[in-house]
């Protein structure tokens, strides 16, 4: 007994040794886990804090362009509007107390220079002797400041001002005319300005024409250009007005353009509270770039002291504290013999239950320790002994260099390593984990041995996986559910066409004469060419398509929208107004996804129309400002109350009458939009309709173009051939119009009516080419497509499939795994002669290569 003792003692020692340390591993593992969430939370509040001063900031610049349109709008309904009236006009909008912040409302007259000098007179004959044009000089044309009102103190120095002699406005105002909406100038000196508070200055400007003339192309607007309704804004004011006291602890700088620097800057919140820079780094930087009406402003934020000071590491000093408290209160009574096991079994069955990978390695990764679960999920036996296994046996071989190259050097450098990392059990397995790896060192300094919590990824993968398929079912359901509520007005447009075929099928039976079949013909063609596209659209909307990033024609989508839902509008009695920008570059986006995002707005609008008894109008306009394009829907229905408008985006949210509305549509769109790095967004008011505005990028340079659709009627002039065709369809008409078609193209034709028949045919004789109907009764195509792969797999590349049944997600998973040629019912005959010959033609290329 005595001579046991001391090794009892040693092995008490070691397993103390370990407990501590696992015991510090987890203190620091959960020390720095709280320290991520405290500062991940300090991050929300700080980014929150943006979102919401980048809201008001563009809400704000909204405000001010409705102000100068409104004044447009007080131009265009009087012939004239003198001094008072515009004072008048400019007194009811309460600047101070509504939109406080802007400098004043103007307005500049557009002087011709022959018009100068009777111009200048009338003014002064108002009772302004003084009054000229300045500054001096002659030019090709002249603008004039004759109405900025509050007409006091600092705006009285602009009276007169050409601020078309200035090269900043005057391309500001260029810009106006010649993209026919508003605009915000680069950063000017305002002529307001004295030689005391100088703050940087920029000035909105929206175009008046001439009254009744048209403006719809840029030479039509400079030809009816009157001048402009402005408003100049000193910045400082302008942001005081906007935040107030809101960002006294964050700093925001505003920038015009990409450009951040002194000559492109702004405002600086330091300048306009008087704060100064402490030379602290900030914990929390952003940078966000605002479309302003033809310019890009870049926000940059900053967290101040002040802000960062409130950040609470109560909770993770309290976890550090708490857990060197228990180590050394553990290794207190871990010197005590009689409690070392104990503690050691305590802590043991704690690391054994525990459903993450730990594990001890040796400086050389020979493994020392594995917990229950480690051995359970790497294929170790539960009574194996762990210390026979090197941990690189654990990982595949290609994660080596990764070991080599960058794990262990960073675990030298700073003592442990925190990334995602895939272990391998020894049947194979691949298991996903997030790992923290630390290095232990003696006295000396040299490293003793390495642990390592490794947490188990799978099922949060899958549940990832899960919550994404669950997404895409749910856009699906959306998808399918509009399909639903406008079938009526399909079948309308297929029923109408399709009367047409049958009454002039009717004439050309009963027409005694030739004379006027070939018209009828014709008219027969080009009715069953409209049915084929209402059908075609029909499922291209309706598919379920794999999400992609590609170059996107967003006027083309909106186009296809409206094209889809032009009879419910018709019906509805509801005008729609297209303002589409025709210049308009791509957008980074999934066509399919944009599409259902303008269906279920359009189809939000339709609703909104429908109970207003006098002019039913939705509104869709496009333009695009440096890297976003905005799409612009805008219905004259009764509007959103405001209580309702905060909550419209909400899953299963809806205002409409039970059974109209699934309430998925608008959160849907809204999940799309932001999904593509955009914002989707709404104004309304109650009794003036409600604008919904959808922002995407641009897309970048060389990004994928998007596939085009297969048109139905598609194809090549016929060409004549002499192979062995046969043709397996249950439709008789089908049947008979390929076998006489193909017939005078020079081909042997045989036309079966049954999988059965075709089998029998195929047994008889030697065939070059298949066409066949993959939705048949009984056997369908896909079970002749069988019994040739296993019978005459040498048929295989000349197997055709025609079918009108591509939306499904079986058949069209059984085209696309054998990429199997296919005809989309309804197809001409153009596009069978097409196909055929290049199905033909590979067939030869194959076997001229001898393959």
């Amino acid at each position: 007994m005595g001579k046991r003792r001391p090794r009892r003692l040693r092995v008490g020692r070691m397993a103390a040794v370990v407990i501590l340390l696992l015991d510090v591993i987890g203190t620091i593992v959960a020390w720095n886990f709280t320290q991520e969430q405290e500062l991940q939370l300090a991050r929300d509040r700080f980014d929150a804090h943006v979102e919401r001063t980048n809201l008001a900031i563009r809400k704000r610049l909204l405000d001010h362009e409705l102000v100068l349109r409104g004044g447009v709008g007080h131009f265009r309904g009087s012939h004239t509007v003198d001094r008072d009236e515009w004072r008048d006009y400019v007194t009811t909008l309460k600047l101070e107390e509504n939109f406080p912040g802007i400098q004043g409302v103007g307005y500049a007259k557009w002087i011709r220079p022959e018009e100068k000098d009777s111009f200048v007179a009338k003014i002064r004959a108002e009772g302004y002797p003084n009054f000229h044009i300045w500054p001096a000089g002659e030019r090709s044309v002249y603008t004039s400041i004759i109405y900025l009102e509050p007409f006091v103190q600092r705006n009285l120095r602009a009276f007169g001002y050409d601020m078309l002699s200035e090269t900043v406005r005057r391309r500001a105002m260029s810009m106006a005319v010649d993209s026919g909406a508003p605009t915000i100038s680069g950063k000017v000196r305002l002529v307001q300005e004295t030689e005391t508070d100088i703050q940087h200055g920029i000035l909105m400007y929206v175009p008046f024409y001439r009254r009744n003339a048209p403006a719809e192309t840029t030479e039509e607007r400079w030809a009816a250009l009157e001048g402009f309704v402005y408003s100049p804004y000193r910045m400082n004011d302008l942001m005081r007005g906007i935040l107030g006291d809101s960002i006294r602890d964050i700093d925001l700088e505003i920038f015009d353009g990409r450009e951040m620097n002194g000559t492109t800057l702004l405002y600086d919140a330091d300048h306009c509270f008087g704060r100064q820079d402490t030379g602290r780094p900030p914990l929390f930087v952003s940078t966000v770039h605002i479309n302003a009406y033809g310019r890009e402003w870049s926000v940059h934020y900053a967290s101040l002291p002040a802000f960062d000071a409130t950040l609470d590491r109560t909770q993770s000093l309290m976890v550090l504290f708490v857990g060197l408290a228990i180590t050394l209160i553990l290794g207190a009574h871990l010197v005590h013999e009689g409690r070392q096991a104990a503690r050691f079994e305590r802590l043991t069955a704690i690391l054994e239950s525990t459903p993450d990978i730990v594990a001890i390695a040796d400086p050389k990764g020979n493994a020392l320790y594995m917990n229950a679960a480690g051995r359970e999920l790497l294929g170790v036996g539960w009574d194996e002994n762990v210390r026979k296994y090197h941990m690189r046996q654990f990982h595949p071989p290609e994660l080596d260099a990764q070991f080599v190259g960058e794990i262990l050097p960073a675990v030298s450098r700073r003592g442990f390593w925190r990334g995602e990392i895939e272990f391998r059990s020894l049947g194979g397995r691949s298991i996903p984990t997030l790992m923290v790896l630390v290095a232990h060192r003696n006295g000396t300094g040299d490293i003793e041995y390495y642990s390592t919590i490794s947490r188990d990824m799978t099922e949060g993968r899958a549940a990832a996986d899960r919550e994404q398929r669950l997404q895409q079912r749910l856009r699906q359901a959306d998808k399918m559910a509009a399909v639903g509520q406008f079938v009526a007005g399909i079948a309308h447009e297929i029923n109408n066409p399709l009367t047409g075929i049958l009454g002039y099928a009717e004439l050309i039976r009963h027409s005694r004469s030739m004379s006027g079949v070939r018209s009828d013909i014709d008219m027969i063609e080009k009715e069953a060419a409209r049915c084929a596209r209402v059908v075609q659209n029909l499922l291209t909307f309706a598919r379920k398509w794999e999400p992609a990033r590609l170059n996107c024609d967003l006027n083309g989508v909106m186009n296809d929208t409206l094209e889809l839902m032009k009879h419910q509008f018709k019906i509805e009695n509801v005008s729609i107004e297209t303002g589409l920008d025709p210049g308009l570059p791509p957008a980074m986006a999934d066509p399919n996804q944009i599409q259902q995002v303008f269906f279920n707005i359009l189809n939000n609008a339709l609703d909104a129309v429908k109970p207003v008894s006098g002019t039913r109008r939705v509104a869709v306009r496009s333009r695009h400002t440096g890297s976003h394009i905005w799409m612009i829907i805008e219905d004259s229905g009764s509007g959103i109350p405001a209580e309702q408008l905060s909550r419209i985006f909400d899953p299963f949210y809806t205002t409409k009458d039970v059974g109209r509305g699934t309430g998925l549509g608008l959160s849907i769109s809204h999940g799309i939009v932001a999904e593509h790095g955009g914002v989707l967004s709404v104004d309304s008011e109650a009794g003036r309709g409600t604008r919904f505005i959808v922002e995407l990028p641009v897309a970048p340079a060389g990004l994928v173009p998007p596939p085009e659709r297969v048109d139905a009627q598609g194809g090549t002039p016929a060409g004549r051939g002499h192979a062995r065709i046969l043709v397996v369809d249950d439709e008789e008409s089908i049947r008979n119009v390929l076998k006489r078609h193909l017939t005078g193209q020079g081909y042997g034709v045989t036309a079966a009516s049954s999988v059965d028949e075709a089998v029998e045919r195929l047994r008889e004789r030697r065939y070059d080419l298949l066409i066949v109907d993959l939705k048949m009764p009984e056997k369908d195509g896909k079970a002749l497509y069988e019994y040739v792969e296993n019978h005459r797999p040498e048929l295989l590349p000349a197997f055709i499939l025609s079918t009108g049944d591509v939306m499904s997600p079986e058949p069209r998973k059984f085209v696309e795994s054998n990429n199997i040629p296919t005809l989309e019912k309804p197809y001409n005959l153009a596009r069978l002669n097409a196909l055929v010959r290049e199905t033909l033609y590979k067939i030869s290329r194959v076997k001229n290569d001898g393959v």
